[in-house]
């Protein structure tokens, strides 16, 4: 089993869910699965921004058009590819700020570039500490492309978010925590929170953050 699944972020409500066989590709399905998420969405009337973040199974420039002629924002991982490391590395060396509150165990800064018309190709790179407590040698990048236009800080944070997806890809699988039946059928259209967000991810390279939110589910299906 190889899911694609989306979320609602500040509930974990199952807006929409795809199953693949095992050896299934990441991006295998994702234009489908968007086709019909978009859609699901929209007949829910909700109101309110909607950001699809999203692993690097989504990123191609279809996907960016659909999304953006749907009139949503997304953050969406990208591959290591030779233009994506050139771009990186011809971003100056004063334009990366660390974060301050990252873990102490790593050392992270943050930059960006333009990418495209009207999109940021956003970059964490990241040191760690090895076990003898010193910084290894070589940065780790990890990016993605993105329409939104707030703050730097803000979108790096948010998109970083995403991985919560894991949680509910956890839950739906078989064993002593998965959901009932019932918690994947379409919920009722509803006006969204401002805040909400819809989170989604092809493939095992999502990270669980610690807990889910212990909200209880708001009655709309909406990523607004």
């Amino acid at each position: 089993m190889h899911p694609i699944l989306a979320t609602r972020a500040d509930t974990g409500e199952v807006l929409h869910i795809r199953l693949r066989k095992g050896s299934a590709n990441t991006s295998r399905g994702a234009g489908r699965f968007l086709d019909e998420l978009i859609a699901r969405i929209a007949r829910t009337n909700a109101t309110g921004p909607r950001l699809l973040r999203a692993d690097s199974g989504f990123w191609n420039n279809k996907t960016f058009d659909k999304l953006e002629a749907a009139g949503w924002d997304f953050s969406i991982g990208v591959r290591q590819n030779p233009k994506i490391r050139a771009a990186i590395e011809a971003i100056d060396e004063t334009a990366w700020t660390t974060l301050e509150d990252y873990p102490k165990t790593s050392i992270a800064q943050i930059a960006e570039t333009e990418w495209a018309t009207s999109r940021r190709l956003v970059i964490r790179r990241v040191r760690t500490l090895d076990r003898q407590g010193q910084l290894l040698p070589t940065w780790e990048h990890y990016a993605f492309i993105t329409n939104r236009t707030d703050d730097l800080a803000l979108v790096e944070a948010e998109h970083r978010q995403h991985a919560q997806i894991e949680l509910a890809i956890r839950d739906q699988r078989p064993g002593p925590r998965a959901l009932p039946p019932a918690a994947f059928a379409p919920t009722a259209p509803g006006r969204s929170s401002p805040r909400s967000r819809t989170t989604c991810c092809a493939g095992p390279s999502c990270l669980a953050p610690p807990t889910r939110p212990s909200a209880p589910p708001a009655p709309c299906a909406a990523a607004g």
